[in-house]
């Protein structure tokens, strides 16, 4: 069980990233900035996945092998969008863009329940 954290240089994610560590569970991290992550989580067993978000082709490689995801963005007006990319990013076939309000609302689930057994989990 691999868990893929976003925002993981964040305070929120980070100390979720600290404490699944010390639990001795698997953590990837992906983050945009790959030397701050290795800066922060120096000497700690994570692997890092640094991506863009939009980049489809570099969700692909970070989303390989894990089965939760811990969702930590920052708050900004491309939230959604960024989130709607993520679960695309999970769910290949599924377009975030076509589900009504409710699947929107829960599209963590959504995207989980349809595709790849894939959970996400918001801070």
């Amino acid at each position: 069980m691999t868990i893929l954290i976003t925002g993981a240089t964040g305070n929120v994610a980070a100390g979720a990233v600290d404490r699944l560590i010390d639990a001795g569970l698997p953590v990837r991290l992906l983050v945009r900035d790959r030397a701050k992550a290795e800066r922060r989580f120096m000497g700690r067993d994570v692997e890092i996945a640094t991506a863009d978000i939009g980049d489809p082709k570099a969700l692909d490689a970070a989303f390989s092998a894990i089965d939760t995801v811990f969702v930590a963005l920052g708050s900004s007006l491309a939230q959604v969008d960024l989130e709607k990319a993520l679960i695309d990013g999970a769910a290949p076939g599924w377009n975030s863009a076509q589900a009504d309000a409710s699947e929107a609302a829960h599209a963590r689930e959504c995207a989980a329940n349809r595709h790849r057994p894939v959970r996400f989990l918001l801070r």
